[in-house]
């Protein structure tokens, strides 16, 4: 968005947004090895209904980039006053987030009675050096930070067994 008026020489707002993300269900069926054991005792009856699965029943990736870049030059209203003559020259303001965020799930009925879930959250920014990105060095070091530097804000893991 470009956006300017009598106090604001420019305003450029950037917003960028993206995401990926991949869901797996299963229904497994469980595996009874006993099953067909011929006891009548009330003793291996527990050996008898003994099952398990053998793999996870879902699992979930999301991937988000959210950055945002903004540019604000105000005007020089002293210098619109005195005739074109400015003393002091306002600099332009710069406002960047770059916030990367990852969550993992998965679940997984170990057995038809024992059953396992796994959550992960993790948030992270990137830093992006200062000022405008008009070369290409500052450029290649934002795609460079991006996959190596981040600042990780917040990790979360939250683990359910019933």
């Amino acid at each position: 968005m470009y956006r300017r008026n009598i106090n604001t020489e420019y305003e450029i707002q950037k917003d960028y947004l993206g995401a990926i993300g991949y869901n797996y269900n299963t229904n497994p069926k469980p595996v009874t090895p006993f099953k067909n054991l011929k006891s009548k005792s009330k003793y291996l009856r527990a050996v008898k209904d003994f099952n398990f699965n053998y793999m996870p029943s879902t699992f979930n990736f999301r991937w988000d980039v959210n950055r945002h870049y903004g540019e604000l030059k105000v005007r020089d209203v002293n210098a619109l006053l005195n005739s074109g003559v400015s003393d002091n020259s306002i600099p332009v303001l710069y406002d960047k987030n770059f916030m990367m965020n990852r969550q993992y799930a998965t679940s997984w009925d170990i057995t038809r009675a024992l059953k396992f879930e796994f959550n992960a959250n993790n948030q992270s920014k990137v830093d992006e050096p200062e000022g405008a990105l008009n070369t290409s060095e500052k450029r290649d070091s934002v795609r460079r930070i991006s996959s190596t530097g981040k600042k990780y804000r917040l990790h979360a893991q939250h683990v359910v067994v019933v």
